[in-house]
């Protein structure tokens, strides 16, 4: 449970909210302090189907402490997985023949580093600074997991065609879910957790 802290204790009297939903500005304004309000652990599942019906599945695993796992499949059959530790990187690359599917060392560059490490604060402020952007409706309250959610559909003039929902839980306005329709009409289903995750070093030979 996150602990409870007022807007006016994280950011001042200033909300950033553009709209006048008082929900959906909590989510949002949290969004400027994600130390606080998204502490410890994140995983952001994310699967993109596209309109000819190939989806792509890309899990990130973030641990406390910053480190990682990142898996992709393609039409459920598994192509990537890569464990990103705070200097060194391990991965295997299931798609292409000559690689095998054996795990390979690296170093991480600097601008890997920041990556990885700003991952979490990237993914949550792109989507709080979407729903502050975009016109909105909410459709009410429903169930996401054990969580109950207040849903939200979103819509930007600028981007025809392209629909989304977010589902944003109702005791820590936190999101959950993201499902949508993009442009060219491939299908977004993401979903986000903040349970603990352990990110270890490959157990073989390398």
């Amino acid at each position: 449970m996150v602990p409870e802290k007022t807007l006016s204790e994280s950011i001042g009297d200033i909300s950033i909210c553009n709209h006048d939903d008082p929900e959906l500005c909590e989510f949002i304004n949290r969004g400027t302090d994600i130390d606080y309000y998204y502490p410890g652990s994140f995983t952001h599942r994310y699967s993109l189907t596209t309109t000819d019906d190939h989806t792509t599945i890309t899990i990130m695993r973030i641990d406390a402490e910053g480190e990682a796992r990142l898996t992709e499949s393609v039409d459920k059959v598994s192509t990537y997985d890569a464990i990103i530790l705070s200097e060194k990187y391990y991965e295997r690359d299931m798609a292409t023949p000559v690689f095998n599917g054996k795990w390979t060392e690296g170093t991480l560059s600097e601008e890997d580093k920041v990556y990885y490490k700003n991952y979490k604060t990237d993914t949550i402020q792109s989507a709080t600074s979407y729903a502050n952007r975009a016109e909105y409706k909410k459709l009410g309250t429903e169930k996401c997991g054990a969580l109950d959610c207040y849903v939200y559909e979103f819509t930007v003039a600028d981007l025809p065609g392209r629909v989304d929902r977010f589902f944003i839980d109702t005791t820590n306005y936190r999101i959950r879910l993201h499902t949508g329709t993009l442009e060219d009409g491939s299908l977004i289903d993401a979903e986000f957790s903040y349970d603990e995750v352990e990110v270890e070093k490959p157990s073989v030979d390398l």
